[in-house]
């Protein structure tokens, strides 16, 4: 029937493909780990190239021997649900493959400067090409655990497809769908992140090497997040070029030297992507700022201030009928009348927000103190227009605040998607939530809290391998205020003691309250007595 025949080619998809990881690991890895081969790769290198790949197989090596086991005992009753899940429901098949993805552009790119730089290894990537039966090259068959889950998941939906729900396989079936889509998703996200964070490191590296002075600007923990043409006074009285690059826990000021000449030279391959927004000018450091010692000043001239107040006002009130203006244009019922008034009071606010941000050139300037191992210093830096000067503002506080709550170790969260809540009430409000603390390897789940006064609600979320709501209960009548995850006490290696008072001095008239005094001989720890 159908249904064996989807089975009989997943066996024979998950052969082909285990043959394809022991070629990895037989004709590529062991081969350039072997001591006559030793001269071809540093074992560091090869370790690189192949990292997980040995894990992968080892996991697949024990999938299809199980096919192989259910295939030999085949009748129509045979289930293979309970294999899927069985292998590929363990936390380190998960670990395993996200850390050989996350590893995998970076093997790439060791296989590519080795092959370039190592003429020897190059004629051997050469030789296995060509012996390999589909002539596949070594980045042909690293991509290939990427592109396994992708075909299980078509081949267990054509298996569901073809088993009835009365089959002892088909509810395994379902559970095993969900679980590889959830994987699949989750190797999806690591390499979207993957490419994300290649794609800032390269930008990190292309302002690297086009502002002369700079160095150490690349870290994974660095997000290059604007840059902006400005000037600034100099010692001299004259006005200077300068532009400003911003990053998430830096500020760079370099001066400008703007090209001449009608001939344009052709952009460096490193510059392809940053370049092209500046300008081709030539930028030199001249003072890179941490934003931990960077203060923006208030402006002291109470007219300014006046005009600023005025100025965010404004915006705020340009923003509102913005969004007022959008929900009139969503009615159904007639509005011409209103969508005018709405348009009128739009136009006449747009108007004066431009004379106020033009009435004032002082509105351009932004003051900066920075804290030096010299004491405070003041800087004034010149924007081309009020509102960057608003905007510029906006998000070195945003960027400073973020810096201050989450530190340079953590980065602050972005806001990914809204995950809808079942209430078992009305009324039921939001009041608090906390994390779990999950054996080592699982991620944590997410306890919010929601109450109206008279009852508490617990939903539990799981994170991994997208935001979900598992449950939803109420606990307790009464509000819940606060919720923390408590860890579990160490494991005991050393005797521990109870001391009991005894019923005699229990009832004794001393002064000394009754209690349990638990006693640890380790030194770390100090007696605690429990009233």
């Amino acid at each position: 029937d159908t249904r064996t025949h989807v089975v009989v080619e997943l066996y024979e998809t998950e052969k082909s493909y285990v043959e394809a990881l022991e070629i990895l690991v037989k004709k590529y890895l062991q081969p350039l780990k072997s001591p006559e081969n030793a001269g071809l790769l540093d074992a560091f290198l090869v370790d690189e190239i192949f990292y997980q790949v040995p894990g992968i197989l080892n996991v697949h090596q024990v999938f299809l021997e199980q096919l192989r086991r259910r295939l030999e005992q085949w009748d129509l009753q045979q289930k293979v649900g309970d294999v899927f899940l069985d292998v590929f429901t363990k936390p380190t098949v998960m670990d395993t493959y996200m850390t050989f993805i996350n590893n995998l552009k970076k093997a790439k790119e060791t296989i590519k400067t080795a092959a370039a730089s190592r003429p020897a290894f190059a004629k051997f990537l050469d030789a296995m090409a060509r012996d390999h039966k589909g002539k596949l090259s070594l980045d042909n068959l690293l991509i290939k655990p990427v592109q396994k889950f992708p075909s299980y998941k078509l081949l267990i939906q054509r298996l569901i497809k073809h088993t009835d729900q009365s089959h002892p396989d088909h509810k395994l079936l379902l559970e095993a769908q969900k679980e590889i889509h959830d994987l699949l998703e989750l190797i999806n996200c690591t390499e979207r992140e993957s490419l994300e964070l290649e794609q800032q490191q390269q930008t990190l590296r292309e302002l690297e090497q086009m502002i002369e002075g700079l160095s150490n600007l690349v870290s994974l923990d660095r997000m290059f997040l604007r840059h902006e043409m400005v000037t600034m006074p100099s010692a001299q009285g004259t006005i200077k070029d300068r532009a400003l690059f911003l990053f998430n826990d830096t500020l760079l000021i370099t001066s400008v030297k703007r090209r001449t000449g009608t001939i344009k030279k052709p952009t460096p391959t490193y510059q392809s992507n940053i370049a092209s927004q500046m300008e081709g000018n030539k930028y030199k450091l001249l003072m890179r700022i941490s934003l931990a010692d960077l203060e923006i000043v208030k402006a002291k001239d109470e007219n300014l201030r006046r005009i600023m107040h005025e100025v965010e006002t404004l915006t705020e009130d340009v923003n509102t009928l913005t969004q007022i203006s959008e929900s009139v244009a969503a009615l159904h019922t007639q509005h011409l009348q209103l969508e005018e008034i709405v348009r009128e009071m739009l136009h006449s606010l747009n108007r004066q927000l431009s004379e106020r941000q033009n009435s004032d050139t002082q509105l351009c300037y932004m003051e900066i103190s920075l804290h030096t191992s010299n004491g405070p210093e003041n800087i004034t830096i010149i924007y081309p227009k009020a509102e960057k000067r608003s905007s510029w503002e906006e998000l070195i506080n945003e960027t400073k605040q973020k810096l201050c709550v989450y530190g340079q170790e953590r980065p602050a969260p972005e806001f990914l998607s809204p995950v809808p809540i079942r209430k078992t009430r009305a009324g039921l409000q939001f009041t608090c939530a906390a994390p779990t603390l999950p054996p080592k390897g699982q991620s944590p789940d997410v306890w919010v809290c929601n109450s109206d006064g008279y009852v508490g609600q617990v939903c539990v979320l799981t994170l991994s391998p997208k935001p979900q709501v598992t449950s939803c209960n109420g606990v307790c009548n009464a509000r819940i205020l606060c919720v923390a995850c408590v860890p579990p006490a160490p494991a005991l290696t050393r005797q521990q003691t109870v001391d009991i008072p005894s019923t005699s001095s229990l009832n004794s008239s001393s002064s000394v309250k009754p209690g349990i005094s638990i006693s640890d001989p380790d030194d770390s720890c100090k007696n605690i007595r429990l009233d």
